[in-house]
């Protein structure tokens, strides 16, 4: 199911407000002595503490907040094009079944008619039998061609 644009700035910014709350939990715990967390880097929590209060803010000139419109852009952006490349996808899957009955009919057309091979020897047969009447009741020379490719004895 697609999101509207609201309600996809909502789950991010809801999302966004509980990490901010985990990670303030985690900050009290470390700073009430909770938790025995030693060689912890500051300054990238303190980045990143920033960065969650800057899209939480609201403040459109901020890096964070428009690196947050530039994201809901962009999922917006894949659903457009999800839906579309679905209708291609059902487009060709019509196209697909169209094809398969167009192969099932020639297939059954194809075999209603001769092989090569089968019109060859009805060939050879009907005008070995047309050579044989015309020499009907005379004697065939030798060496005449028959419709097999043979000479005649």
């Amino acid at each position: 199911m697609a999101l509207t644009t609201a309600q996809l700035r909502d789950n991010l910014i809801s999302q966004q407000q509980a990490e901010a709350a985990n990670l303030i939990a985690l900050m009290e715990s470390v700073v009430d002595g909770r938790l025995n967390v030693v060689n912890v880097d500051m300054t990238a929590l303190a980045a990143k503490i920033s960065a969650v209060n800057e899209l939480l803010d609201g403040d459109e000139t901020t890096e964070g907040f428009q690196a947050f419109q530039s994201l809901v852009a962009r999922v917006l952006a894949l659903e457009t094009s999800s839906s579309e490349h679905a209708l291609l996808i059902g487009g060709l899957r019509s196209d697909l079944d169209a094809l398969g009955v167009r192969v099932t009919n020639i297939e059954a057309a194809i075999q209603e008619f001769p092989t090569r091979d089968e019109l060859k020897a009805s060939h050879e047969q009907s005008a070995q039998a047309f050579i044989n009447r015309l020499w009907v009741g005379r004697t065939r020379p030798a060496g005449l061609p028959n419709a097999d490719g043979t000479s005649s004895v």
